[in-house]
């Protein structure tokens, strides 16, 4: 999968615990590029697997300490949460679900949190380059 990726960050060269949430959020939406809200350097983003929701519970399932350890964690993001540091954390420890398990992203409410895949610099969000990205993959 592609996905695009807004940043303050002008040398990202990949994604290893990336920020506080150990990845880097992505949309599938090229046209969200424009909108530097996150920041004014775009990237592309290859990744393949996905984390489901199954292979989080399975992921529970088979390992109950993890629940002692973290009580009020959330498996998925389908319920609107307040953006508050519990909010995060979860997001956190899914995208360390994901990493444990091999996958490369976990999908959160608007995108996803991808946690390895590749990435590549387009240019600044008004910039030509990303102009023509976005007419590519609209």
């Amino acid at each position: 999968m592609i996905g695009y990726h807004n940043s303050v960050n002008a040398d990202l060269k990949e994604i290893h615990n990336e920020g506080q949430y150990s990845g880097i959020f992505v949309s599938l939406n090229a046209a969200l590029m424009t909108v530097a809200d996150y920041g004014n350097h775009c990237y592309k983003v290859t990744f393949g697997s996905i984390c489901e929701k199954s292979d989080i519970e399975d992921y529970l399932d088979e390992n109950p300490e993890f629940l002692k350890a973290n009580p009020d964690f959330v498996i998925d993001c389908e319920e609107e949460m307040l953006c508050d540091e519990l909010y995060r954390k979860n997001q956190k420890l899914r995208a360390l679900i994901a990493l444990e398990l091999g996958f490369d992203a976990v999908e959160e409410n608007d995108g996803y949190l991808v946690v390895s895949g590749t990435v590549e610099y387009i240019g600044n969000a008004d910039s030509e380059a990303v102009e023509l990205e976005i007419e590519e993959n609209w």
